[in-house]
């Protein structure tokens, strides 16, 4: 992790905190849950007091960021300010730029020019920040370009959705304008290590378990390394979709069904319709190939059902379903979902083409 010593010329916010050292105690191990279910995640906006200061955020922030990634040493200090490391030699993974001169100092310290936000405005809005700013910054310098391109925060559906175009959009930037890319979210510890991963191993031809080990080394922290695997197998083999109807019995006083997870992630609900026929709320999706977890949601009361399979994430219980692929495609992704799971020549041609066309 960069530090910077007492006294160096740098804004003062750009925390490249000597501070931070629970970094350097984390575990080494990345966390590889395919979900969980964000019943709590009101924290975020509603259960944030009027008046809390920074610290009281960030300790905040940091309960939720321990327990959904299962790395109790784990620490964000968000008034301490940015921190980073440069994880290869033209990427640099880090926490969220709060000022206009973090800009400055990335560009005129690190040699960086494109920064990829990888935080939605909800989390922008959690800590204050103005992400205006930022852009407004990086416009006027002319010499650094900034991306705006949000995943959710502690969900591995929203990554494994996202992470293919993000990729895709990040890499065109770095490829064309060269120098050191940025790559941050709140923390830099969930969402920033894994598309730096995804980009390593998707368009630079690292194995993925070393690139993971590769970056987790320089920068103990969580990515959600399953999510990677999943997403790579849908670049490459999940290009058909498929009607799955969801059901549910409730009770007869229950007035609103809604079914979280599936495709649209853990932060949003689709509602259910009654089928008078069967006497069940149904819903209807396309879907790709794969496994999807998903909990119903009745008068805001999340639960799961005994009519389909359930697995746990974390201290979570959701249910499940499979989406079945032909023979050929399943071995190939059993294969890749596996820990040591390598895509073949082939296959890093195809997805060659793939980052070029999304």
């Amino acid at each position: 992790m960069r530090h910077l010593a007492e006294g160096a010329d740098r804004p003062c916010s750009c925390a490249i905190s000597v501070k931070i050292v629970h970094l350097k105690q984390a575990g080494t191990h990345p966390v590889e849950s395919p979900g969980w279910h964000q019943k709590n995640r009101a924290w975020l906006l509603s259960a944030v007091e009027p008046g809390l200061s920074r610290p009281d955020l960030s300790v905040q922030y940091c309960k939720e960021m321990q327990q959904q990634m299962g790395t109790p040493s784990l620490e964000y200090r968000h008034q301490d300010g940015m921190n980073y490391t440069r994880v290869w030699d033209d990427i640099i993974v880090g926490s969220c730029l709060q000022t206009a001169r973090d800009v400055d100092w990335l560009v005129e310290k690190e040699g960086v020019s494109t920064i990829v936000c990888l935080q939605e405005e909800s989390d922008l809005k959690y800590w204050g920040l103005d992400g205006a700013v930022i852009k407004d910054r990086c416009a006027s310098r002319g010499d650094v370009k900034h991306l705006h391109l949000p995943i959710r925060d502690f969900d591995p559906k929203s990554l494994r959705q996202r992470l293919p175009k993000i990729v895709a959009e990040f890499s065109r930037q770095h490829e064309q304008a060269g120098g050191t890319i940025y790559i941050h979210c709140t923390a830099g510890l969930g969402r920033a290590p894994a598309a730096a991963i995804a980009y390593t191993y998707w368009c630079r031809g690292w194995k993925l378990k070393d690139a993971v080990a590769h970056l987790v080394d320089l920068r103990p922290c969580g990515p959600k390394v399953f999510a990677i695997r999943q997403a790579t197998t849908d670049i490459l083999y999940c290009n058909s979709q498929q009607e799955v109807q969801i059901s549910v019995q409730a009770p007869h006083e229950t007035r609103l069904v809604q079914v979280a997870g599936l495709d649209v992630g853990w932060g949003c609900t689709l509602t259910m319709e009654f089928d008078p026929i069967t006497q069940r709320y149904v819903t209807r999706r396309l879907l790709s190939p794969g496994r999807f977890q998903f909990k119903f949601v009745m008068d805001g009361k999340w639960k799961c059902s005994t009519d389909y399979p359930a697995d746990h994430d974390g201290p979570n219980r959701n249910n499940y379903i499979e989406v079945p692929l032909d023979g050929h495609s399943a071995s190939a992704v059993s294969r890749l979902l596996s820990e040591d799971g390598i895509m073949t020549l082939e296959e890093t041609w195809r997805m060659a083409a793939a980052m070029k066309k999304l």
